[in-house]
């Protein structure tokens, strides 16, 4: 069998080898394959869900090589695949070859299918004790998750990994492993092993940045994706990935430069366009916001559910730019592709705000909440959008409903409406805020300051320093 099937799919050897399969079926006639081609032929028809036509190739085939050992092995597992473990059971017993290595492990997945775990662990360890290499270790582990398994295949993969400690296609698996099972302290540490020796894995580097990240490890996380991007320059998840760390770190020139380069590498983009809209809006570039939104607009792979996302940030470009009227036309293109996403009505609300036509606003702003399937999604976003257009007043009513049913979404915002009570005159409440952005928001210093809606009011970034140092040197105050 081939390493990776999918490609080989794509091969000419293989479509030729298809074509004539396909033409020997149309024309009802009989044409000579070798096993292995016909094998390849099955696996082809399985990948697509056509077990039948899997079915009739190894008939076929065996017709032509009575007792192939591949071809039976293949008809017993799409006839367990089926369904009727019994029969896979009678075509197993009738391979001549009851030694061989995919007769013992086919078993040990029948057993599996059975709930017959004592046999089938019987078998795997039979098998260890005959081979002992790392393909042997890493086949039993793969087929202990295969079949849900995941204590027993932990278990047997850190003893191999014990007994091996060198092997790094071992330390690979319990990375992969710890990787995928969302266990991120863990696998840093056999993520670091397998670089160790293989410092040229970029796969390893990028999933070593993305466990960093679930870690809060963001300086280490962007060390890890340039590594992975020194290897191979054009990693289309790696660009992405580092580019929103760059995002949140509000360093939004280089995160958009990733951010494009990635766009242009694939042909299904409209995930990294909607992050460049967005850091587009950050910026402040509501051109390249409103071009952005045009071009995900028009391409194919976007649903309706994207067209109206979509709108709601064109309609706001529109608007901060003074084209208000612009900005309700495509909100109303918004609301034909799905009339159901609240956020259309906080963006149509945010356009009414910045004419100051404070009762329109606050009407749709009432009809996105009794829209809304995420309420508290709703809330956040409606604070945001009041202190955007400069409406503290507002954005603390929402903020006070906010806190008082969804106290955990305040975290990141804390900064922001302490901002909003230094603006009303609130020194008291502004305090408050600030101490629970220190106690509860991840934000540093250095990235509160880098905030674009601080930017230019020294005189609070002074206040909101001197709080922190405070906080820092006494944090009972």
């Amino acid at each position: 069998m081939k390493e990776n099937l999918s490609f080989y799919f794509e091969s000419p050897e293989f479509k030729e080898t298809l074509e004539k399969y396909m033409a020997m079926e149309e024309n009802d006639s009989q044409v000579y394959f070798d096993a292995d081609q016909l094998t390849d032929i099955a696996e082809y028809f399985a990948k697509r869900v056509n077990l039948k036509k899997s079915y009739q190739a190894i008939n076929y085939g065996l017709k032509i090589h009575p007792g192939n050992i591949n071809l039976m092995l293949h008809k017993a597992r799409y006839t367990l695949l089926a369904g009727n473990c019994k029969k896979a059971w009678k075509i197993l017993d009738s391979i001549e070859d009851q030694n061989d290595r995919e007769v013992k492990f086919l078993k040990a997945e029948l057993y599996f299918e059975e709930n017959n775990i004592e046999a089938a662990k019987k078998i795997l360890n039979e098998l260890y004790e005959e081979e002992n290499d790392t393909e042997c270790i890493l086949d039993i582990f793969n087929i202990y998750l295969d079949n849900c398994q995941e204590r027993e295949a932990l278990k047997w993969i850190k003893s191999a990994h014990k007994n091996n400690p060198e092997d790094v296609e071992i330390a690979k698996a319990l990375a992969e492993f710890y990787y995928s099972n969302d266990k991120s302290k863990q696998a840093i540490e056999y993520f670091n092993k397998v670089l160790d020796k293989e410092p040229y894995n970029a796969d390893s580097w990028y999933k070593l940045g993305q466990c960093y990240i679930a870690t809060d490890n963001i300086e280490e996380a962007l060390n890890a994706f340039d590594y992975c991007l020194a290897i191979e320059q054009d990693n289309v998840l790696a660009l992405t990935t580092k580019g929103e760390c760059l995002i949140e770190l509000n360093n939004y020139e280089e995160g958009c430069k990733l951010l494009s380069k990635a766009e242009g590498l694939i042909e299904d983009g409209s995930q990294i366009r909607l992050l460049l809209i967005d850091c587009y809006m950050r910026m402040k570039k509501y051109p390249e916001a409103i071009a952005m939104c045009r071009k995900h607009r028009l391409a194919k792979d976007t649903d309706d559910f994207d067209k109206a996302q979509v709108a709601s940030f064109e309609a706001l470009a529109y608007a901060y730019l003074g084209r208000f009227d612009e900005a309700l036309e495509v909100i109303e293109y918004g609301i034909e592709a799905d009339a159901h996403f609240s956020n259309l009505y906080i963006a149509k609300g945010e356009v009414y705000l910045l004419q100051n036509m404070i009762i329109e606003a606050q009407k749709e702003f009432s009809y996105a909440e009794h829209m809304a399937f995420d309420k508290e999604d709703v809330l956040l976003t409606l604070v945001l959008a009041c202190i955007r257009c400069g409406f503290d007043s507002m954005a603390l009513k929402y903020f006070v409903r906010l806190e008082e049913e969804y106290p955990d979404a305040c975290a990141d915002i804390y900064y922001l409406i302490a901002h909003c009570h230094y603006k009303e005159g609130n020194k008291e409440e502004m305090i408050k805020c600030i101490r629970k952005g220190y106690e509860e928001s991840e934000f540093t210093l250095d990235v509160i300051k880098a905030m674009p809606k601080f930017s230019g009011d020294e005189q609070f970034i002074m206040l909101l320093e001197e709080i922190i140092k405070n906080l820092e040197s006494n944090p009972s105050l």
